[in-house]
Parts: structure tokens; C-alpha cells; sequence
């Protein structure tokens, strides 16, 4: 199994949604009719999986969408996780599914390590911004003192 970022899951999550959508109108069948079929109420199916409200759907329900679909019911479940891809026969899947590799279009998959690594690398360049506004403020500070120094000689 892929393990996706959120961003990778949510798109994968809304593709499926898409493409039950549409095998449920290519085969003339409502919402309601495909609930019935796997078992779970309108809005369970509704909020999880056809208009995607956040919840990621749960492996036995899409196991079910895929063989009310008339599908194998390993491809739906396939799909989320990444052992499938999109463009495989749903009807005809091989036993060993084939070994992907997870990409994501919305940059690399973080990882604790990695997510650590960025934190301190923004801690690096926090420090360094403060180095720079601190010296600013230093370099303003005798600016002002200067002229008013200049100021009170003239004056």
C-alpha cells in the first residue's frame, strides 16, 4: 500500500467520486438504488464517497460500490490506496497487482523526518530574518540619533 499526502488523497477521493458517478449514470442507477445495494443509507454514501465532504470512504464500502458497479471488488479499494491506477481494467484485474510508485503533483510525500528537516530550516531562516530586522533597527536608531544630534547643534 502508497502511503499519499492529503492533498494526493483528496484528489484521489475526488476522481473516484467522479468516475462512480459516472458508471452510476451509465448504468441508469440513483443514489438511493446503490445505497440499498451495499447496504448503507443515502447520506452515508452521500457525505462519504459522492459528494466527498472530507471523509476519506471506508475500504468495505468501496469494496461494495465496486461490485454493485460490477467491478472487482479489489479496484475501488485499489484505486484510494494506489495499488490500482486509473487507467486498469476493472473487470479484469491481475492477481499481483503491479508495484507503483506514489507521485504527487502536489510535491514530495513528508515524511516525520523530513517534516522535522523543514521545521528546522524555517527555524534557520527565522532566526536569520530576525538577525536582519534587528540590525535594521540598529542602523535606524543612530540615523535618527545622528540627525537629531545634527539638530540640536544647528538649532
Amino acid at each position: 500500500m502508497t502511503t499519499f499526502n492529503k492533498h494526493e488523497q483528496d484528489y484521489r477521493t475526488g476522481k473516484i467520486a467522479k468516475l462512480v458517478r459516472g458508471h452510476m449514470r451509465s448504468q441508469g442507477m440513483s443514489q438511493e438504488r446503490l445505497a440499498r445495494q451495499i447496504g448503507v443509507n443515502v447520506a452515508a454514501l452521500r457525505s462519504r464517497l459522492i459528494y466527498r465532504t472530507g471523509a476519506v470512504p471506508d475500504w468495505q464500502m468501496l469494496a461494495s460500490v465496486s461490485v454493485a458497479l460490477g467491478f472487482d471488488p479489489r479496484w475501488l479499494p485499489g484505486l484510494l490506496d494506489g495499488t490500482y491506477g486509473f487507467d486498469d481494467d476493472p473487470h479484469d484485474l491481475p492477481d499481483t497487482p503491479p508495484q507503483r510508485v506514489a507521485h504527487s503533483t502536489h510535491g514530495p510525500i513528508t515524511t516525520p523526518e523530513t517534516r522535522e528537516a523543514a521545521r528546522d530550516r524555517e527555524l534557520r531562516v527565522a532566526k536569520v530574518k530576525i538577525r536582519q530586522m534587528e540590525q535594521r533597527i540598529t542602523d535606524l536608531e543612530s540615523f535618527v540619533h545622528a540627525r537629531l544630534g545634527e539638530q540640536r547643534r544647528a538649532g
